[in-house]
C-alpha cells in the first residue's frame, strides 16, 4: 500500500486531511483565514510523512464574486507545485462526487466500515470523533481506491 495523503481544501476556512499507509490513518486539520498557512501545513505534512500520492477535492465551479474561490484556486495550484519538490504523484476528485457519496451515507444507501454518524453529535470514524472536512478527506481517499 502506498503512503496516501487526502486533502479536502480550503483557502479560508478549515482543511481537513487524512494520511494513510500500511501501518498507518491519522487525521489532521488546519485552520486559518490565509491560504498560505494551509499551504504550509500540507507542506509540512508532505515532508513528515512521505506520501507518494496525494489526492485533493476539486472543483471547476468558479464563484468571482468572492475571494474566498481565489483563495481556494491559489491553494489548488500550490498543492500541484508538490512535485517539483517532493516525489510524488497528485490526483483530483471531483467535488459532486465527494458530496454525492457523503449524501448517500447519511442516507443509509451505503455504508463503509469503520464509519458511523451520530444525530447530534456529528461523524466517527472507529469511534474517534472526525470533522466533515476530515471525513470529506477520507472520502477523498475512498473514492480513489476505487478507482484501481
Amino acid at each position: 500500500m502506498p503512503n496516501v495523503l487526502t486533502i479536502d481544501p480550503s483557502g479560508t476556512g478549515i482543511t481537513g486531511l487524512y494520511f494513510v499507509s500500511e501501518h498507518q490513518e491519522e487525521f489532521y486539520q488546519c485552520q486559518s483565514s490565509d491560504w498560505k498557512k494551509h499551504y504550509l501545513f500540507i507542506k509540512w505534512l508532505v515532508e513528515a510523512k512521505q506520501p507518494n500520492l496525494i489526492v485533493f477535492e476539486n472543483t471547476n465551479f468558479i464563484k468571482t464574486t468572492s475571494s474566498d474561490m481565489t483563495k481556494l484556486l491559489q491553494l489548488f495550484g500550490a498543492i500541484e507545485t508538490l512535485t517539483y519538490s517532493f516525489s510524488l504523484l497528485i490526483n483530483k476528485i471531483p467535488v459532486n462526487q465527494v458530496k454525492e457519496i457523503r449524501k448517500k451515507l447519511l442516507n443509509k444507501q451505503i455504508g463503509l466500515a469503520n464509519l458511523t454518524y451520530q444525530i447530534g453529535k456529528g461523524w466517527f470514524y472507529q469511534q474517534q470523533k472526525i470533522s466533515t472536512h476530515q471525513l470529506d478527506a477520507y472520502l477523498v481517499w475512498y473514492l480513489n481506491s476505487k478507482k484501481r
